[in-house]
Formats: structure tokens, C-alpha cells, sequence
């Protein structure tokens, strides 16, 4: 059985301005591990952010080989 973690990522800013949404997206993408697999919890995310996780995620599908959890 693998072996499950599960990690809370400081996130530096709420992400109301394009440089903050990068702070964002920085902050979580260098946690993750080539072939980590994910489960993203969108629960209490202002607006925007969920559209930012959705992308995120399918960035480190691509890049890092990650698996997505559902």
C-alpha cells in the first residue's frame, strides 16, 4: 500500500492580482514530486481560485506526471 501524506502548503496571498495568483501557483507547484498523486481540496477558495487549481493540475499532469485524485 502506498504510503499516504498529506501536506499543507503556506500560501503567501489570497491571489487578488496576477502576481499573487503566480505566488500561488509557485507556492504549490514546488511541493509536488514527479509522479505524486493529487487530491486538490477546492472547499472554501475565493472565485477565481478553483479555475486557478483546475489549471494548475493539469499543468502538473503534463509536467510532473502526476496522477489526479478524485
Amino acid at each position: 500500500m502506498p504510503e499516504s501524506v498529506i501536506e499543507d502548503v503556506e500560501l503567501p496571498n489570497e491571489g487578488f492580482s496576477e502576481e499573487e495568483i503566480w505566488g500561488l501557483f509557485n507556492a504549490i507547484e514546488s511541493k509536488v514530486e514527479k509522479g505524486d498523486e493529487i487530491y486538490f481540496d477546492f472547499t472554501s477558495g475565493f472565485r477565481s481560485l478553483p479555475m486557478l487549481g483546475i489549471v494548475l493540475l493539469t499543468y502538473l499532469k503534463n509536467t510532473k506526471d502526476v496522477a489526479i485524485g478524485r
